[in-house]
């Protein structure tokens, strides 16, 4: 959410003129605040987990959303984004900004994988019962011997100052408290995939959270 806001601010360092422009950055910014907000909490929930707030939650739109966030690093880092999103709402009973912050830090960390920019695949679909999300980067992949260690709290390859180390392993927890489960898989050099399963809600319904 950080990244997001700075995002925006640049933009509207550059872009002063365009009253449109604006609004929809400030209105970004806010979404922002509220992110860090619930991501704040999520540090403290790592340590004493509470409810999540449940309701239906259309993936495809946390997504748009999300990526939306980051267009500005997007443009300025010359990655491609390319959204193959499923047809129909697909929703899933869920709590939508614990979802987000999944979907954030999962993305984000792609832009960090691809400093010389690159693509960005996101695809939802239907399987059986289930909402699929796939978030692929073409960057520089996962050694296998850190791709074992990605799920451990304060586990992080980036420099000091850059990562805590705690992205990947809250997303883990909000995932697992979706009765979801994620898989990753990556290549040296050739690109990371984060796959993503979570009932939909008709089938949340025989899941206790």
């Amino acid at each position: 959410p950080l990244d997001g806001i700075k995002n925006c601010l640049n933009v509207l360092t550059i872009e002063t003129e365009d009253a449109v422009l604006r609004e929809r950055y400030l209105r970004l910014m806010q979404e922002g605040v509220c992110e860090i907000e619930q991501a704040v909490r999520d540090i403290l929930e790592y340590a004493k987990q509470h409810e999540f707030k449940l309701e239906p939650v259309d993936v495809n739109g946390v997504i748009k959303r999300t990526i939306l966030m980051g267009e500005y690093k997007f443009n300025k880092q010359g990655i491609d984004v390319r959204m193959n999103l499923d047809g129909q709402p697909l929703n899933v009973m869920g709590d939508s900004h614990h979802l987000q912050q999944v979907f954030f830090n999962i993305i984000f960390n792609a832009i960090d994988a691809m400093p010389n920019g690159g693509t960005l695949t996101v695809e939802t679909k239907k399987e059986d019962s289930f909402a699929a999300i796939e978030i692929t980067d073409s960057g520089v992949g996962i050694p296998k011997r850190d791709l074992e260690k990605i799920f451990k709290p304060f586990y992080t390859t980036k420099k000091v100052g850059e990562g805590t180390g705690l992205g990947l392993p809250i997303s883990m927890g909000i995932v697992k408290r979706h009765n979801g489960h994620m898989n990753v898989y990556s290549y040296v050099n050739m690109g990371t995939t984060f796959k993503i399963i979570l009932p939909t809600v008709q089938s949340a319904a025989h899941y206790r959270l």
